[in-house]
């Protein structure tokens, strides 16, 4: 594996997303980051941060799972791709869950990679419309409930649990203003 493999995800996705923003007006690119950095604090595996890096770029780019296989190798491809949504995600909600269980089973980085973005995408439900606060929540909660029974590690289960209070103190409070 390439030596600087994580700098160079770094670089592929702050160029990649650089005029997307973020639901909360930030650059998108913050959101990859910070992924990054919380994956940083329990792994230093150079696949599950490069991947942390680039989960979000082949359902958001112009770049392709062969795109990112020729460039980082295949389990980075691997990773992002079992990271990636079907298209229309909506209307395809149960198809992409039962796609990420199965990646999930043949690569656990996965799991680690989906609770932290989990956990960044929680920190920006404020600043969804609110027709939609509730849809969102209600399948994050589901996605979250799909992931359980995968959570095998003390880490991987403190991070889950940590997802659902959170979602659920949202929820209750955001049904309490309304």
């Amino acid at each position: 594996m390439k030596k600087d493999i994580v700098k160079e995800a770094y670089d592929l996705s702050k160029e990649s997303h650089k005029n997307q923003k973020s639901i909360d007006g930030k650059p998108y690119s913050e959101h990859l980051r910070n992924v990054y950095l919380k994956l940083k604090k329990i792994s230093n595996d150079p696949i599950i941060l490069a991947s942390g890096l680039l989960h979000d770029i082949i359902e958001d780019t112009k770049y392709s799972k062969n795109d990112i296989e020729r460039k980082f190798g295949k389990k980075i491809a691997f990773c992002v791709d079992g990271l990636t949504k079907i298209p229309g995600y909506s209307k395809n909600f149960n198809k992409t869950l039962n796609k990420l269980k199965k990646y999930i089973q043949k690569d656990r980085r996965i799991l680690l990679i989906k609770l932290i973005d989990i956990n960044e995408n929680i920190r920006v439900l404020p600043f969804v419309k609110e027709d939609k606060k509730e849809r969102v929540a209600v399948k994050t909660f589901r996605l979250l409930d799909v992931l359980e029974p995968l959570c095998k590690r003390p880490i991987e289960k403190e991070l889950l649990y940590n997802k659902k209070r959170a979602i659920h103190k949202y929820f209750f409070n955001y049904n309490l203003e309304k």
